[in-house]
């Protein structure tokens, strides 16, 4: 007689499936959570995204697609595993273009929320591709921002077996496959805000874009906003006769907004005062360095000649160099020049849209300033990481003032960082 039901192990622990269940459905079932990013209750599974990698029998596998078996010796939480995950989602943001900090779907992005689970906090262990996609506005009510698309087939899936519409499919292969419209626009289609396949749960990441509500849900309210803690950092120990550390600081490309984020550790700063002295730094308006520093802290990416120069003197004269702020650690917001710059000119059209296209700029002589005071422009915008070597980075756009005291505190101290995970937010 045929068993309905089988059973194998977890991690050590066993779990019974029934016949034809896979082995996320197995887990799912036993209150047990696999991570996964394609995979979602209605749509049939297809593996994609390959965060819910496990290991069967010694042999890796994606556990949505993976059938329950007799007898299987499945592991899913072992550090090996786990580190299979963070690589496959660090290279999710790597492939895309992914600005936390303007993105909609921030705090309701599921990329986002997995990176926090699996303590990924700068995904930079890979180059950034900063591929030029599409933004499709012309529907009234819903565009598509293929920018965010890490290509889970989600959308696709719905449209395809819930709407029975098909309104989209993938176009291109390899690492250029994109999902594309089934038509010339999303005007041009039949969809609409009813279709199961432009429902806020669809898309993880973003990509559908509901017109008219963006930013609706305030900063605490959102889908995996956690808060931060309360308790501040205790005060930093004596010195004991050790001498101030030195600390310089700068800005390059960016709003210094993590600098005014150093200030909001408001009076702590007077216990940070008895264990540090400023050198190069616009906190004293120095100029340049003085002397060797123990610590340096640089916010803001490099979109000039300049900008390339302060930050390979501060690593020259910094023991210590800490990327500070998504602008620092992924390009920030002035990255988002790279994405719009695919001609053989770039620089040309940058300049172009800057200083005479742009609806917003008056300049009837069409003249773009070109004096040899200047900075040289960079064809590209590139984060820190990408020009010199960075000992650590500290996320967030900006960073809180709890964040930057506790992460100088252990610098200072000499220990290393073990900064609360609610407190590292790319956003």
């Amino acid at each position: 007689m045929k068993k309905d039901i089988v059973s194998f192990t977890l991690d050590g622990q066993t779990i019974i499936a029934k016949l034809g269940q896979t082995i996320m459905q197995a887990c799912d079932d036993a209150g047990i959570h696999i991570p996964r990013l394609c995979d979602v209750e209605g749509l049939r599974h297809q593996g994609s995204c390959r965060v819910c990698t496990v290991k069967v029998n010694g042999r890796t596998t994606s556990a949505c697609t993976q059938p329950a078996e007799d007898g299987q010796i499945v592991e899913s939480e072992t550090e090996e595993i786990i580190n299979y995950r963070r690589d496959l989602v660090r290279m999710l943001f790597h492939e895309g273009n992914h600005l936390c900090p303007i993105c909609e779907a921030s705090g309701n992005c599921e990329l986002q929320a997995m990176a926090y689970r699996l303590g990924i906090t700068q995904p930079t262990k890979f180059p950034y591709l900063q591929p030029v996609r599409s933004l499709d506005a012309s529907h009234p009510d819903i565009a598509l921002d293929t920018n965010r698309c890490i290509r889970c087939g989600r959308c696709i899936r719905a449209s395809q077996d819930i709407d029975g519409k098909g309104l989209f499919g993938y176009v291109g292969r390899g690492i250029h496959r994109n999902v594309g419209v089934n038509g010339d626009n999303l005007a041009a289609t039949n969809a609409s805000l009813d279709d199961v396949a432009f429902s806020p749960e669809i898309c993880p990441v973003g990509c559908i874009i509901r017109k008219g509500v963006g930013f609706k849900t305030p900063i605490g309210e959102r889908e995996f906003d956690v808060p931060a803690p309360q308790e501040k950092a205790a005060p930093l120990p004596p010195l004991s006769g050790a001498r101030k550390k030195r600390i310089a600081t700068t800005s390059l490309a960016g709003c210094f907004g993590c600098h005014m984020s150093l200030l909001d550790i408001d009076e702590r700063v007077i216990d940070l005062m008895r264990h540090v002295e400023f050198d190069r730094s616009p906190l004293n308006d120095l100029k340049t360095f003085t002397q060797h520093c123990d610590i340096g802290l640089i916010e803001g990416g490099c979109c000039n000649e300049e900008n390339v120069h302060v930050l390979r003197e501060f690593r020259k004269n910094c023991d210590i160099l800490v990327a500070v702020g998504q602008c620092a650690i992924m390009g920030g917001l002035p990255v988002m020049r790279n994405a719009i710059m695919h001609s053989d000119d770039p620089l040309k059209e940058c300049f172009e849209e800057a200083y005479i296209s742009s609806p917003y700029i008056e300049n009837e002589r069409q003249r773009i300033p070109n004096d040899p005071a200047l900075p040289l422009i960079l064809d590209s915008v590139y984060s820190c990481v990408d020009v010199v070597k960075i000992d650590y980075q500290i996320p967030g756009c900006p960073p809180s003032g709890d964040m930057l005291w506790q992460a100088l505190s252990a610098l200072i101290s000499g220990k290393p960082e073990d900064l609360p995970k609610e407190l590292i937010k790319y956003d």
